[in-house]
């Protein structure tokens, strides 16, 4: 195996994990200070605009299916439940079908009530429980903490990463301004300043409503195409948020057999059912009892 086939690995079963598990953190705090955006003016208050669709989502409650297409058919890969108070309280319901993301995960349960990350894993009748100040922090430097409430909110819609691109420091670039799906969209590119990013962004955003339209995400070290994601069918959910209802495109780890292949594309189809809009979640919810008999391992992030 290259030197390159092994980064390529590592990429992909990082962002794997990510998905599973994304988006939890365990400080009750915010464990960043607010990200330091720089670039283009109208790039970056297009980016401002955007945020703002989300200022009134405290919690949530959805339904996600992930499908790929198979010699012409559609077949499920991955569904998952999120519940989310927001900001720290979070509890995913994951189910892993057909071997997605490369490996066979099964099903797994992952609970937080914004002291630690409990992450169940059924079939092997194992938990882990997680402490420290920087959960779920890869060596890219990004911050999977849901503090930003619609871009947490779109990835359990959608399993798209454009919400990393966005919680940290980035410069941002407006490229040109065109029609998709016969909206008129404002792209963007979004490159992370950190010397450790793991990538770039290039997004759609939809000019009237600051929405994203589309997203593609590149590998850095390879340039490689890593997502391509079209999003579907908006509409303003409950008077408070304008959320998407489906995401088609292509995506290199929902239909990924063998993790060396990085650049082996699946057309993927991603649908979400049952969404709640602020509905009122108990705190019991995220509290996590360790199942009988289950092995129990204790990790802590520094």
């Amino acid at each position: 195996m290259t030197m390159l086939d092994k980064r390529h690995k590592k990429v992909v079963v990082c962002v794997g994990l990510v998905v599973l598990l994304s988006s939890i953190s365990c400080s009750p705090k915010p464990i960043r200070t607010p990200p330091n955006i720089t670039g283009d003016p109208e790039a970056i208050e297009i980016l401002q605009k955007m945020k703002e669709n989300g200022k009134d989502l405290k919690s949530f409650i959805v339904e996600t299916t992930a499908c790929r297409e198979r010699e012409g058919k559609w077949e499920k890969v991955v569904t998952q439940k999120t519940i989310a108070k927001l900001p720290f309280k979070v509890k995913k319901e994951v189910h892993v079908l057909n071997n997605a993301f490369g490996f066979d995960v099964g099903e797994g349960v992952i609970v937080t009530d914004g002291q630690a990350v409990n992450t169940y894993l059924v079939k092997e009748n194992r938990v882990i429980i997680t402490t420290g100040s920087h959960l779920l922090e890869v060596e890219s430097g990004i911050s999977f903490s849901p503090a930003n409430a619609l871009s947490f909110l779109y990835r359990s819609l959608s399993f798209s990463y454009i919400s990393e691109y966005f919680d940290m420091n980035v410069k941002v670039n407006l490229k040109l301004r065109e029609k998709i799906n016969g909206r008129e969209a404002c792209v963007l590119e979004v490159y992370p300043t950190h010397k450790r990013k793991p990538g770039w962004l290039k997004v759609w955003i939809d000019a009237e409503h600051y929405i994203p339209l589309r997203a593609q995400v590149y590998v850095k070290r390879s340039g490689s195409l890593f997502q391509d994601l079209t999003f579907k069918d908006y509409k303003l959910h409950e008077g408070k948020v304008w959320v998407f209802h489906k995401a088609e495109g292509m995506d290199t780890m929902l239909g990924l057999r063998d993790i060396k292949k990085l650049k082996r594309y699946e057309k993927v189809r991603i649908t979400w059912t049952n969404l709640q809009i602020n509905p009122d979640i108990p705190d019991s919810t995220f509290r996590f009892k360790t199942p009988k008999g289950a092995k129990v391992k204790r990790m802590k992030t520094r």
